[in-house]
């Protein structure tokens, strides 16, 4: 890949910086690992041809110390050959398992992600280019013809050419005999401009395995269809995970046993990764490229998702894209998703994967994360979240955020202190050093202000009557916007007043052109500057200073006033007219900031036309175009 190196940035000095990330997660990432990873790399937006197209793969052996080697191979279009190398490196990996493996720029740069059930998912998207990197541990038994012999559902992403107008993504089974053959394997997907559904059936499909890697064999190599060729695929340590893709392109796919019923153990947090191709734009001009890294929260008791993504667009910035959705899971563990994946969930509920259909074509995966414990005062690394959305925690944190804390051995009792002192009944926080205000305090639960200090990486630790918690590291945005809802679940109605100040329902919704006012939390910096943890002052009021967006079923509203809710401690403010063009119904309403975007919460609007929660729109706009944006590593 030797255009690669040219079209990254260069390294900054971002984790060299006070405090570091936290490494006590490093022995989770140990042993050696195959990988797979499709790199599509453009820098512009203005034309559908990819300055390259490259895959890698191959092994990478983890010490468990923060060390790697790595043996590799890459098929880039640039000179469309094989070229094989060996390199060394590190990594970091925090005790949630979430961090990052450092590379050249040569390699690909750093990947972000996290590692769970022996697998790591993750993305390089500060690097100017977009990609999906997918790893699993090696069996100590590795796989043989005869032992692969599991029915799997897959989901496959791949370009003809290096040209976005011709992607294409496609679902199969196999089903592997343990004697070589596939059977007849039934396709369907989409490909390019064309957005009916097409279909393929390869015959006699078989397969060989040569020291525990598989090749696939789809029949003889054919652009135009959407399934061909020999394919080079590896196995999780279990087996409940496939993946690879063609020696000489810049594909990839992933595959699960294909489950039989819908997963009872679907829920709980899930790091996930993946590549989108936004094709609607296609017939008018270019494709929107882009790839991430985050998490998703599955509450299966009500149904719902609440997710971030670390997301890039090339060549734009990364910024956090937060959101919600409702799904409804088949008999089969299948999904939709409110962007258009098809979502398949295994029977053991460890993985999700996911296809696109319709605008977006692309392919995703996810790892359920384990529960953590631990004794005295411990502070889950996974428990910080957004006291009004509650995103999980790699969506990072931003100054005079309210956020909550998760863990056990806490606190010895339940307080609460709406003045939100440093210490409250023997218990402080500390975020970079400084003293946290802190609100309410119980034994598994703390809630409290991220000082406005705060920048970089955050390093957060409890104490409880002198006794130290373990440390948690989570990174720190310059904004990262939750709105409160009714009830306080992250989920539902927004918090909204009429400017009578009652409460925005849907017996009693917002009207065209009417001022309400939404309260939230993690819109940044302030002016004038207050104390943390101070009451937003009446005079003179007390604004943000970071830029703002508003749109409700993705149009714009015009912002009155964005800053500190007067009078009040730990939450802010946000006056708008709800704008012309608004559907009936309950709608969303969209926060954007300068690296944010959060789609969460709905709002009730009374309009001329009657709107279905199916029919709600939703978008990935990004931050607010008039924001500061310019790439970085403080990821």
């Amino acid at each position: 890949m030797k255009r690669l190196a040219l079209l990254v940035f260069a390294l900054s000095s971002a984790f060299a910086q006070t405090p570091e990330w936290d490494i006590t997660g490093n022995n989770l990432l140990t042993g050696t690992y195959n990988f797979r990873e499709a790199l599509w790399i453009t820098d512009t937006q203005a034309t559908n041809t990819l300055n390259e197209a490259a895959s890698q793969y191959g092994t990478i052996t983890f010490d468990g110390q923060g060390n790697y080697t790595a043996s590799v191979a890459s098929w880039s279009s640039f000179d469309n050959a094989v070229t094989s190398y060996t390199r060394a490196g590190t990594y970091a990996i925090s005790a949630s398992g979430f961090g990052f493996i450092r590379r050249t720029a040569t390699d690909g740069d750093y990947v972000y992600g996290a590692v769970a059930n022996g697998v790591f998912v993750g993305s390089s998207t500060e690097s100017g280019f977009n990609n999906l990197f997918v790893a699993a541990r090696q069996s100590a038994t590795p796989l043989t013809a005869a032992g692969f012999n599991q029915r799997y559902t897959v989901a496959y992403l791949n370009l003809a050419t290096a040209n976005l107008s011709q992607v294409r993504d496609a679902l199969f089974q196999i089903n592997p005999n343990g004697s070589g053959s596939l059977g007849t394997v039934a396709v369907s997907g989409y490909s390019g401009g064309n957005y009916t559904a097409l279909s393929q059936t390869v015959n006699n499909a078989s397969y060989t395995v040569a020291n525990g890697v598989a090749t696939l064999n789809f029949g003889p190599k054919n652009v135009t269809d959407l399934l061909s060729g020999s394919h080079q695929m590896f196995s999780s340590a279990a087996g409940q995970l496939i993946f690879g893709g063609a020696t000489n392109g810049w594909d990839i796919f992933i595959g699960i046993r294909t489950p039989t019923l819908a997963s009872t153990s679907y829920s709980g947090l899930y790091y996930q990764a993946g590549i989108d191709v936004d094709r609607a734009p296609l017939p008018g001009g270019t494709a929107i490229l882009d790839s991430y890294y985050g998490s998703s929260n599955t509450i299966s008791s009500v149904n719902s998702i609440i997710g971030h993504q670390r997301l890039h667009a090339a060549p734009d910035a990364a910024y956090e894209y937060t959101y919600s959705d409702d799904y409804t899971l088949s008999a089969t563990g299948s999904h939709n998703d409110a962007l258009g994946l098809q979502n398949f969930v295994s029977n053991d509920g460890t993985f999700r994967i996911g296809y696109g259909r319709s605008d977006f074509l692309g392919l995703s995966i996810a790892v359920k994360v384990p529960a953590f414990s631990g004794s005295g005062v411990y502070l889950n690394p996974t428990g910080v979240v957004n006291a009004a959305s509650f995103t999980p925690f790699t969506s990072g944190i931003a100054p005079g955020e309210l956020i909550t804390l998760f863990g056990t051995g806490l606190a010895t009792s339940t307080a609460v202190d709406a003045t939100f002192p440093a210490t409250l009944a023997g218990v402080s926080v500390r975020i970079n050093g400084r003293l946290a205000p802190i609100y309410v305090v119980s034994p598994t639960q703390l809630s409290l202000i991220v000082p406005y200090e705060t920048t970089g990486i955050a390093e957060i630790t409890v104490s409880r009557n002198g006794l130290i918690s373990n440390r948690v590291t989570v990174y720190v945005n310059r904004t990262a916007p939750g709105v409160f809802a009714v009830p306080a679940t992250g989920l539902g109605l927004a918090a909204a007043l009429h400017p009578d100040y009652s409460l925005v329902t849907t017996q009693n919704p917002a009207r065209i052109g009417e001022t309400i006012a939404v309260y939230l939390t993690g819109l940044g910096a302030v002016n004038p500057a207050i104390a943390n943890g101070a009451a937003g002052p009446v005079d003179p009021l007390s604004r943000t200073t970071e830029n703002l967006d508003v749109h409700i079923a993705g149009r714009s509203a015009k912002i009155v006033y964005s800053g500190l809710a007067p009078q009040l401690r730990g939450l802010y403010q946000l006056n708008f007219e709800v704008p012309t063009g608004v559907g009936a119904g309950s709608q969303y309403l969209e926060i954007g900031g300068p690296d944010t975007f959060n789609s969460q919460i709905l709002l009730p609007i009374a309009g001329p036309r009657a709107a279905t929660q199916d029919s709600l729109v939703r978008t990935r706009k990004g931050p607010t175009s008039s924001g500061s944006l310019s790439p970085s590593r403080d990821r």
